[in-house]
C-alpha cells in the first residue's frame, strides 16, 4: 500500500512540475510581447549640454611682446579665441597665425581636439603686410 501511495505522489509531483513549467513559459511569452524594443544609442550627443559640466583650462598665448594667460572652455572652437585676441591687439584675425607644438591651429578645432592642458602655450605670429 505504501508503495502505491509513493507512486501516486510521484506522478502527482511530475504533473504539477509540468503545469508550473507551462505556466512559466506562457508568462514569459506574454511579458516578452509587452516589452518595448531595446533602444540603441549611437552616441552621447543626445544628452543636453546643460547636464555636462564644461571644463575650462588656462593656456598661455605667446607673442613678440610677451605672454598672456587665457581661460577657455575645452569644447570652444579656437576661432572664438582668435577673434578675441585680434580685437584686443587691434589686428585683423587673418593677419595672425596661431601655432601649438609647431603645428598651425585650425580655427574650427578645440583645445580638447589638441589635448591641451593647463599651462600649455600657443604661439602667435603677425603676418607683415606690404
Amino acid at each position: 500500500m505504501c508503495r502505491l501511495k509513493k507512486q501516486e505522489l510521484a506522478t502527482f509531483s511530475e504533473s504539477a512540475e509540468d503545469i508550473l513549467r507551462k505556466l512559466e513559459e506562457s508568462a514569459k511569452k506574454e511579458v516578452g510581447a509587452k516589452e518595448q524594443p531595446e533602444q540603441i544609442i549611437l552616441d552621447d550627443a543626445y544628452e543636453p549640454q546643460a547636464q555636462k559640466a564644461r571644463e575650462k583650462i588656462v593656456i598661455s598665448v605667446q607673442d613678440k611682446d610677451g605672454q598672456q594667460q587665457i581661460r577657455i572652455y575645452k569644447d570652444d572652437k579656437f576661432d572664438k579665441l582668435f577673434k578675441a585676441y585680434a580685437k584686443k591687439a587691434k589686428l585683423n584675425p587673418s593677419d595672425l597665425t596661431f601655432v601649438f607644438d609647431g603645428d598651425k591651429i585650425d580655427p574650427t578645432s578645440t583645445p580638447a581636439d589638441l589635448d591641451l592642458e593647463d599651462s600649455d602655450m600657443i604661439e602667435v605670429s603677425h603676418k607683415r603686410r606690404c
